[in-house]
């Protein structure tokens, strides 16, 4: 099924470290690969080289700004890491989604994230020497620990900005544009009712899943220190005002729904354990079949 220029692009705001690699897994299955358009640093790895976030940000919009018309007109999805108002540079009538996580929550995955992965940029100013965890919040090395859901939805370019250059104006942006363009605003602590919304809302088959890109051994929020939970507290007042917001319409979505609402989570639940136990045998027989590969 081909898209034609009337119908409205889904566009993913993926926020790190907020269940959103999950999502974009679902959602490449519920489109042909040539319907969907993405911006990961996977993508553009090798296309462009960028001197820091920002302007890697502008080469990939001005991509896709220059991109041929067929492609922008085919394409029925499109995600990525960027900031509210890339949808501008596809020139499509655009419907919007994303995920919220707890801010407390989602920095500290975003901490042991970054200790876990060698490929990461920030992995060796964090992990040698040992950076702890406030050291990490205060640090000013990432964009993300403060108000980072904030930065991602209230524009462009908010999302690079450092603590100290931005106001509480960006909380105002951020509740506009969550309230005015988009269909659906998830929270990852609910993810199975934010699914079922979706495939509601968009038209979708059963979105079974598998979490992806679990952050690996790291503390739970109570066996962290009093004092860095506060720390975190502080840096993230915005994001903790939005996900309030958010946490309210997410709410008022589910109290609108039709008695069935229930009964087709509930269903959905029990498919996807299934699913899931399928998944792991058919990736334990790939495994195997690699293995014996050089045998063979």
């Amino acid at each position: 099924m081909r898209s034609n220029n009337s119908e409205r692009l889904l566009f993913f705001l993926h926020i790190p470290k907020a269940a959103g690699s999950t999502l974009s897994q679902i959602i490449r299955r519920q489109y042909d690969a040539s319907e969907v358009l993405d911006s990961y640093p996977a993508t553009f790895r090798h296309k462009f080289a960028a001197q820091d976030a920002r302007e890697s940000a502008r080469l990939r919009y001005r991509y896709f700004d220059k991109l041929a018309s067929q492609s922008k007109h085919q394409a029925r999805a499109f995600m990525g890491h960027e900031g509210f108002g890339f949808h501008q540079a596809l020139a499509r009538p655009t419907t919007y989604v994303t995920l919220l996580r707890d801010p407390v929550d989602r920095v500290i995955s975003h901490y042991y994230y970054i200790r876990r992965d060698k490929h990461n940029r920030m992995h060796k100013m964090v992990s040698q020497p040992e950076m702890s965890l406030a050291e990490f919040v205060t640090s000013g090395i990432s964009n993300e620990v403060d108000n980072g859901q904030t930065k991602f939805l209230a524009g462009l370019n908010t999302p690079y900005l450092k603590a100290g250059e931005y106001g509480p104006e960006i909380l105002d942006a951020a509740r506009h544009n969550l309230a005015t363009h988009f269909k659906i605003v998830g929270l990852m602590e609910r993810f199975d009712e934010t699914l079922i919304l979706m495939k509601r809302h968009l038209g979708w088959r059963w979105p079974f899943y598998v979490r992806a890109n679990v952050t690996q051994k790291r503390p739970h929020r109570r066996d962290i220190a009093p004092e860095t939970i506060a720390l975190i507290q502080e840096a993230n007042t915005l994001d903790l005002e939005l996900y309030q917001f958010a946490s309210e319409r997410f709410a008022a979505n589910l109290q609108a729904q039709d008695p069935s609402f229930h009964q087709e989570l509930k269903t959905f639940q029990q498919l996807n354990k299934l699913y899931a136990l399928w998944h792991k045998a058919i990736t334990a027989a790939r495994r195997q079949i690699r293995s014996l590969r050089p045998i063979l």
